[in-house]
């Protein structure tokens, strides 16, 4: 894969939506509120606000997946789509988080704000020692305590979202974007589904309507989980991850979608998705 290309269409799609945004009417609000996703590797993804930008486990260098020497410059330069307000990790393992990535990134951006659980934090601060304390915030929520959190003008709830191995703080973020509510469990697994009560919730989301979460893929293949997704994640747009993107929708298609019919697809590394408006009455 040609990774400049695809950095420079990345870069043409943004402008030309400007260009759109700024001449439909009420253009100008609608541009200031647009959210899109852009896919990174198998579970990172970068998400453009209006004019800010939040990476969620999007800064590595494991080339098995999708992370391409060029995709690692631009993300250790910070350069576009990896020049973030908001810099999320979900836990420490190297598929969603590399130290030394993370800390490039911070260096050559400024204005990045590292938000993880504390074991992340300070495996950067051990590489970048000057970082200063307004540039990263250490998130300890429990199973039965989710924290709260404004950072970088974006309302953030961080959860405990279980990993399958005790010693591993494995974050669920919750994010409130201009109204839009994206949801990212990080590695969430180990749960069974349909057979659990419905009236207990492993996240309190107070109510809320999901305009699109992350899905680990696993909870999509396998039917048995379905009930789980429509209870705990049940959103506007599916988007699979934990997969390379083809792989994913050649194995999703058949099992998933009839099920999930608003699952969202990128064909590459680099690809973007807008989320549509919501319909108003």
């Amino acid at each position: 894969m040609q990774s400049g290309p695809r950095l420079a269409r990345w870069l043409l799609l943004i402008f030309l939506a400007i260009l759109l945004g700024a001449a439909a009417p009420g253009g100008a609000a609608a541009l200031r509120n647009a959210v899109s996703v852009t896919a990174i590797t198998l579970d990172g993804f970068a998400i453009s606000w209006g004019d800010r930008r939040i990476l969620i486990d999007a800064l590595h260098r494991a080339a098995a997946y999708g992370v391409t020497p060029a995709i690692e410059t631009a993300m250790r330069e910070a350069l576009p789509p990896f020049d973030a307000d908001l810099v999320l990790v979900t836990h420490e393992h190297i598929d969603h988080f590399i130290a030394d990535v993370v800390a490039d990134n911070l260096r050559a951006n400024p204005k990045a704000v590292l938000v993880s659980s504390p074991v992340v934090i300070d495996a950067v601060r051990a590489i970048f020692p000057e970082l200063e304390e307004g540039r990263f915030v250490a998130l300890s929520p429990t199973l039965d305590r989710k924290v709260q959190i404004t950072v970088a003008g974006v309302r953030i709830e961080a959860f405990n979202s279980p990993h399958g191995i005790p010693a591993v703080l494995n974050l669920a973020f919750l994010l409130d974007l201009g109204g839009h509510l994206f949801f990212h469990p990080g590695d969430l697994v180990g749960m069974t589904t349909d057979g659990s009560d419905p009236s207990t919730r492993l996240f309190d989301l107070g109510g809320q309507s999901l305009d699109l979460a992350f899905v680990p893929y696993w909870f999509l293949s396998e039917p048995s989980c379905h009930g789980f997704v429509r209870r705990e994640m049940a959103a506007r747009y599916l988007i699979p991850m934990h997969g390379s993107p083809r792989k994913l929708e050649a194995m999703l298609h058949r099992v998933a979608s009839p099920s999930f019919p608003n699952l969202v697809f990128f064909e590459n590394v680099l690809d973007t998705w807008v989320l549509p408006e919501r319909d108003r009455p």
